[in-house]
């Protein structure tokens, strides 16, 4: 019979040219000598070997192997007072790190403008954290060693993306999305009245697009949770005016009030003059001989007429039918259908850009 030992030798151990002597003594712990046969070390050290009364203390209990290390985790570059990268907006988590990260840097005392700065050159979040927590429990630990990354120091103040009046604005919006979402319940309803707000002022043909690539989604799909930053993203695009359209309503913070003193009154139509309009969308640009009997020569008609409905009236309004049968609805619907025909938002040739 055969018996296989499998003795393992700590790093430090061979690091100290002790391999030898540490398998000796572990083999003698459980009985066996090697014959008085020394094993030279795999790896000498590089600088002398201390005393032996400096030698770490060896553990002979036997050491079972380790589990496979789990894959390391992902550096994380974000700026601090910016969202992830795709999003518009920080997610709470995203804001609870930042505040996190700024109560470290104070507590460590370091200048907030050194992290804005090392987190602009590439220095992951992970070693600002793990920086700043050493400096809050020993001052001593940062050094100034030229081989090593750049590290968290204190230093001349400098301004950082604080002080930038954009992130500064940008911190507000998101902290008053969060804070609206919390305090006043918010539904679908307030997304619809920004978006409704939006459309007011840059016209229909440009909401039907932008909103849903605004908010990387349709509005009926927006978390009850993410609300209050889906408002915020709509109200910003509107005073910000990212894509460059042409502004046919007022100001956007006016029409966003929900109790506008004295409306002006919805216009007013029937369920044929809807019809009517979407005819005159189909002959121009599904072709002269669109025919509402045939779906088939009407592709532009059934595929663009459904999205204007959905804005107007929300995600399950997918047809005429399901439009409120009142002359204000189709009002809304007509004028939302010409708009469409007019401007030709979906790019169906024919119609003015």
């Amino acid at each position: 019979m055969t018996l296989k030992i499998e003795v393992y030798v700590p790093q430090n151990a061979i690091e100290n040219d002790v391999a030898g002597s540490y398998l000796d003594r572990a083999l003698s712990a459980i009985g066996f000598l090697r014959g008085g046969v020394s094993t030279p070390a795999v790896i000498s050290a590089t600088e002398a070997r201390p005393p032996a009364e400096q030698w770490p203390a060896v553990d002979e209990t036997p050491v079972e192997h380790a589990a496979p290390e789990e894959p390391a985790k992902q550096a994380d570059y974000r700026q601090r007072g910016k969202a992830g990268e795709g999003r518009a907006r920080r997610t709470k988590a995203e804001m609870a790190e930042d505040e996190e990260l700024e109560k470290l840097a104070s507590a460590a005392g370091v200048p907030i403008e050194k992290v804005d700065e090392h987190l602009a050159n590439n220095v992951s979040r992970e070693r600002i954290i793990a920086e700043l927590s050493a400096v809050a429990a020993d001052k001593s630990v940062l050094t100034d060693d030229d081989s090593r990354p750049p590290q968290i120091s204190t230093g001349e103040n400098r301004v950082g993306p604080h002080d930038d009046p954009e992130t500064e604005a940008q911190d507000a919006a998101d902290e008053a999305a969060e804070a609206a979402a919390t305090s006043k319940g918010l539904t679908l309803d307030d997304l619809r009245l920004a978006a409704g707000a939006y459309q007011k002022k840059f016209g229909m043909a440009a909401a039907v697009k932008d909103v849903p690539a605004l908010l990387g989604r349709p509005m009926a799909e927006v978390a009850d949770t993410d609300l209050g930053a889906a408002i915020g993203i709509l109200t910003e695009a509107a005073e910000l005016n990212p894509y460059g359209r042409d502004i046919v309503g007022g100001d956007f913070k006016d029409q966003l009030v929900q109790k506008a003193p004295e409306p002006a009154p919805e216009p007013q139509a029937t369920k044929q003059d809807v019809i009517e309009a979407m005819l005159a969308y189909a002959r121009k640009y599904d072709g002269p001989d669109a025919d509402p009997a045939d779906a088939t020569s009407m592709p532009f008609t059934n595929e663009d007429a459904p999205k204007v409905f959905k804005m107007l009236f929300g995600a399950e309004c997918s047809r005429l039918g399901l439009v409120p049968a009142t002359p204000e609805a189709y009002g809304k619907a007509l004028a939302g259908i010409r708009e469409m025909t007019d401007k030709d938002p979906f790019k169906r040739g024919g119609g003015s850009k």
